[in-house]
């Protein structure tokens, strides 16, 4: 999804703070944000006529919610070279498979640098 040239983002996290922050750190680099606190939300907006050109996702949406979709879901909808796991490094402990080809960042207190990096790269490698 691109609006005037800006790729689209989408965040999906549990934390409202979380989300927040994120988006405020990632539209500073000029990106569109859209943020999302379910799985709901997510499939919301993955099945739009223009989904987002990235996604950042909370692995533990997917675990501790009453929904039943899988993680592994999203295969198929999103190539998995668009979406950017970001979760504590406990995340491997949780019940729920990854999608192969996703990359994964560790949620702390250094963390927004290394994803500013990544979903900039990412983007570049997406450009068409």
């Amino acid at each position: 999804m691109r609006c005037a040239n800006k790729y689209t983002i989408l965040i999906a996290d549990r934390n409202p703070y979380v989300r927040k922050f994120l988006k405020r750190e990632l539209a500073k680099e000029g990106y569109q944000v859209i943020l999302a606190s379910s799985i709901r939300e997510v499939f919301k907006f993955m099945f739009t006529k223009r989904p987002p050109d990235l996604f950042v996702i909370d692995p533990e949406l997917f675990a501790y919610t009453k929904e039943t979709l899988p993680f592994t879901s999203l295969q198929g909808r999103v190539p998995a070279s668009s979406i950017i796991v970001h979760g504590f490094r406990h995340f491997n402990d949780l019940p729920i498979e990854v999608p192969r080809g996703t990359v994964f960042v560790e949620k702390d207190g250094e963390s927004i640098e290394r994803l500013r990096q990544l979903v900039k790269r990412k983007l570049k490698e997406t450009r068409v």
